[in-house]
């Protein structure tokens, strides 16, 4: 349910978090935003199993002013830092400074009271959000990579994943595939060249803001009541629709 079926997007998305354990001080640059249309699909219980995997100290859940806010302590000994529920409005405005965070090898600690010193950085960050606008993804960009995670509707399944996120043998087990996993990626170039192009990617950065909230509206049920009045809007949102001026919607 993350990865569309696709061997090689799972491969790039194994081969992030195997990197983490087998090469630390190695940063790809990637930013991953784990996106989904619906709520309750499990981005924030397997980032929350990961960091398990990793050891808990090593992460650092928060938002984006706690993460670039000047005396965070975000940076300090963590390996990951999870941005939950982002939003267009605050993503816009930090959009260079995260492409500059998942660049930065170093960074300068200024604790409160404390004397500034500059640091060893060796943060990945992932992004998590339920909205289909919420971030600004220009048409060059390098850096992010973005899965769906699909809903699971099977009862069986979702207890299944409830306990093995609880269970510490298999957090042991996790960490110690990961840390034989075979990452074919070895230089950022590698990283870069070969990044996943999912259809969420595509509905990120090759739509505006509008034309994403309309496939989006296709493409999900719960905006609606009643099944009639979700055939009436699939009737409508046809292909055609998306060749309309999207100044027209606006209002």
């Amino acid at each position: 349910n993350v990865c569309e079926n696709n061997d090689k997007f799972l491969d790039y998305f194994l081969s992030h978090l195997a990197l983490i354990i087998q090469q630390p001080s190695f940063l790809n640059h990637i930013i991953f935003l784990l996106y989904s249309s619906k709520q309750g699909t499990g981005k924030s219980a397997f980032l929350k199993f990961f960091s398990k995997v990793l050891g808990q100290k090593y992460s650092y859940f928060g938002s984006y002013s706690q993460i670039l806010e000047k005396h965070s302590t975000a940076s300090l000994g963590k390996f990951i830092n999870i941005i939950e529920e982002v939003d267009i409005t605050k993503s816009k405005k930090v959009n260079e400074d995260m492409k500059n965070y998942s660049q930065r090898e170093e960074f300068i600690y200024n604790g409160k009271n404390k004397v500034e010193t500059t640091l060893s950085c060796f943060v990945r960050y992932f992004l998590t959000s339920n909205n289909c606008n919420c971030i600004s993804i220009p048409k060059e960009d390098r850096r992010y990579v973005i899965f769906e995670f699909l809903k699971i509707f099977d009862e069986d399944m979702i207890n299944k994943m409830d306990r093995i996120y609880e269970n510490k043998k298999l957090v042991y087990l996790f960490g110690d595939y990961l840390n034989n996993y075979n990452i074919k990626f070895k230089t950022r170039n590698d990283w870069i060249k070969n990044k996943p192009i999912t259809s969420s990617y595509k509905l990120f950065v090759y739509n505006d803001s509008i034309s994403s909230f309309l496939k989006d509206l296709y493409l999900r049920n719960d905006y609606f009541d009643e099944p009639e009045q979700i055939n009436i809007v699939k009737g409508c949102l046809n292909d055609s629709i998306f060749k309309i001026k999207c100044k027209y919607f606006y209002s």
